[in-house]
């Protein structure tokens, strides 16, 4: 007590060396002697309560990255494990080997592969981000902590199947592009001043360029295209492979017949797809199958999301629900339906009066069906395109990558490059450029706090 008596009314150069360092006194130099003032106590008080808080807040920190992780694994692999269920029960019957067969799914090595990714982006970005904060500082508006973390996350691909991975880089590659894109003012003014293209019809044009490959390889080289996908687009538009092959693909290929040894003739549609002329048989299928077929994949695509997600509103305004969900399946029924009939037109019209197929016609068919999606609702256009322009891009690079000087630029992992580089931009987006859908998809995964 007497040392803090004595300290109060002397050595001031002391005080002065610790308010000025912001240190606490336990660190002075040995040279100077020791003393206690009452604003010396308070600012060492002040400084252990200001560890205590850093040291609560990083253990916090700690928890909600393992909890995150966590939940991202079991959000993933839940979902991989029900939809390989989902799949999978089609072909089960009511026996003892089903329930095998679904707990040797649920415990399947690419499940948990497919979760450890997912929860390994979340954590990693999670961390990174802490570090980054910790070596640069915040700063307000400065985005590159985020850019870095994103980059960082990234490289989590590298836990997941390799299969899988160029299909999810060019997803968010994709999804990248929309979001820097869309509110980028330079490009859209060269789009329109100096190019002269319609921006306000963009998403229709970019609909039908994105398709232009798609409707090629359904038509004249399906092994482009994933099996799955190309087997959807034969039962969507009422035709078969082999009869795809017989009308089109044989004389394309300048196939000979086995026994004369000459060139295939031309083979006309009919009777092997209809039996009335290309365009009667078109406008029928337009209002009828076709509206039919594209009802059954639509119908549960909005009636599904609106049980489950807005089913109080359901309760309170049946009819007024089931008429919004009817409306808007016979909208994208009907954008379905002409789909396919603007295709089959354009590849009937060319062949019918050149008594030839050429491979340009399946481009240009694929070009004209953005006409298609005026039919439509607005707000679901650019999701359609989105989709299409991954499906085009894909069969593109499958054309590309055997050729010589593509083989020649092939970098290892280049799709976890892609990833990471899609990853940071995204990342280090500002909120106000997600759509709502993204926004709310990316905060469930990375927490609210992440995207601002």
């Amino acid at each position: 007590m007497e040392r803090v008596y004595s300290a109060v009314f002397g050595e001031p150069s002391a005080r002065t060396t610790i308010l000025r360092n912001h240190s606490s006194f336990f660190e002075l130099p040995s040279s100077e002697p020791l003393t206690l003032t009452p604003a010396v106590l308070e600012k060492h008080n002040h400084l252990l309560e200001r560890k205590d808080a850093k040291e609560r807040e990083a253990k916090a920190r700690l928890e909600r990255l393992e909890s995150k992780t966590l939940r991202a694994f079991l959000y993933a692999y839940g979902a991989k494990a029900a939809t390989a269920l989902l799949l999978a029960s089609r072909k089960w019957g009511m026996n003892t080997a089903s329930y095998a067969d679904a707990l040797r799914l649920l415990s399947k090595a690419d499940s948990i592969r497919f979760g450890l990714f997912v929860g390994t982006m979340v954590g990693s970005y999670r961390a990174a981000e802490v570090v980054a904060n910790r070596v640069r500082g915040v700063h307000h508006d400065d985005r590159i902590n985020k850019a870095i973390a994103g980059a960082v996350c990234g490289l989590s691909l590298l836990v997941d199947a390799p299969s899988r991975r160029p299909v999810i880089s060019l997803y968010i590659f994709i999804r990248m592009l929309d979001i820097v894109l869309r509110h980028a003012e330079q490009p859209k003014k060269f789009l329109q001043d100096t190019c002269h293209v319609p921006i306000k019809y963009m998403t229709e044009i970019l609909f039908g360029l994105c398709n232009a490959p798609i409707v090629y390889g359904a038509l004249f080289q399906p092994e482009l295209l994933p099996k799955g996908y190309y087997h959807w687009i034969l039962q969507l538009g009422n035709m078969t492979h082999g009869g795809v092959d017989y009308a089109i693909r044989q004389r394309w290929r300048s196939d000979t017949d086995a026994t004369t040894g000459a060139l295939i003739p031309f083979r006309p549609c009919q009777p092997h797809f209809h039996l009335e002329s290309c365009l009667t048989h078109s406008v029928k299928d337009l209002v009828s199958g076709g509206m039919v077929r594209a009802a059954k994949v639509y119908l549960p695509v909005h009636a599904i999301p609106f049980v489950l997600f807005r089913s109080q509103k359901l309760q309170t305004a049946p009819i007024a629900s089931v008429l919004h969900v009817a409306y808007a399946t016979l909208r994208s029924s009907a954008f379905l339906s002409s789909y396919q009939s603007v295709v089959k037109l354009a590849i009937c019209i060319p062949r019918n009066l050149c008594h030839r197929d050429y491979g340009v016609t399946g481009l240009i068919a694929g070009s004209l069906s953005g006409l298609s999606l005026f039919f439509e609702d607005p707000k679901r256009r650019i999701e359609l395109m989105l989709y299409c322009a991954a499906r085009g891009l894909e069969i593109l690079w499958t054309v590309l990558k055997h050729k010589p000087f593509v083989r020649a630029l092939r970098i290892k992992h280049a799709e976890v490059l892609v990833f990471c580089l899609s990853m940071a931009c995204i990342m280090s987006s500002p909120s106000t450029h997600f759509k709502p859908t993204y926004l709310h998809i990316a905060r469930f995964l990375f927490g609210h706090s992440v995207l601002r």
